[in-house]
């Protein structure tokens, strides 16, 4: 049975509210947001799997370089892949603001970074390519997606925190329709950001939205 036909039986046997069944539109969006939020967690963890292999290999740069997967770091694991052991060759590779902090770069690439570790994070950081190149296509394609929401878009960027991929989010999990909400605490509700009090304390109410928003 298609989609449609089965939403459709859904929504005669009130089993489902017609407001609440995303057009084809939305659903792409849904598709294209919670993906490149999968990609995110996927870049994520990779960096969090490369600092853990240089902290096995006594190897420092995250104590550094805020930023372990920045150019400047990404700059010097390469020349750690590739077998250098030059700490001061590899740390003057450090750029803009990092650059005051050579000395202390020299001493944090100082470890044994061996071929295992060098296989492993070579390994990782074109996973990270990869996935950096993905989040590319897919920011692409959500600017031209996202386009007929373009007035909403701005305003939820006015929001303190709210920067585009959030409002893209807030969109694509809305369906950008407030209508269905008769008030602002309706939705604010349904998204699970009203805790409640029970005995003086704050509780979490419990979420009725996607956890994708």
């Amino acid at each position: 049975m298609r989609d449609a036909e089965w939403i459709a039986q859904l929504i005669e046997m009130g089993l489902v509210r017609p407001s609440f069944v995303p057009p084809p539109a939305i659903r792409r969006l849904r598709n294209l947001t919670r993906y490149r939020l999968q990609v995110m967690n996927d870049r994520t963890r990779d960096a969090a799997r490369i600092e853990k292999l240089l902290e096995n290999a006594s190897i420092k740069l995250s104590a550094v370089a805020a930023n372990i997967t920045g150019a400047s770091a990404r700059a010097m694991l390469k020349e750690l892949v590739a077998g250098n052991t030059d700490t001061a060759a590899m740390a003057d590779l450090a750029k803009s603001k990092l650059r005051r902090k050579i000395p202390d770069l020299v001493e944090a690439l100082t470890g044994h970074f061996d071929d295992y570790h060098a296989l492993l994070v070579a390994e990782l950081l074109a996973s990270i390519d990869e996935a950096e190149a993905t989040l590319a296509r897919l920011d692409t394609t959500l600017e031209v997606e996202m386009a007929p929401w373009a007035e909403q878009i701005a305003l939820l960027q006015t929001i303190p925190g709210i920067g585009i991929r959030a409002a893209h989010t807030v969109i694509a999990e809305t369906g950008g329709d407030m209508s269905r909400f008769p008030t602002a605490a309706a939705l604010a509700s349904w998204a699970g950001l009203c805790p409640r009090r029970r005995g003086g304390m704050r509780h979490r109410r419990r979420r009725r939205a996607t956890s994708w928003l």
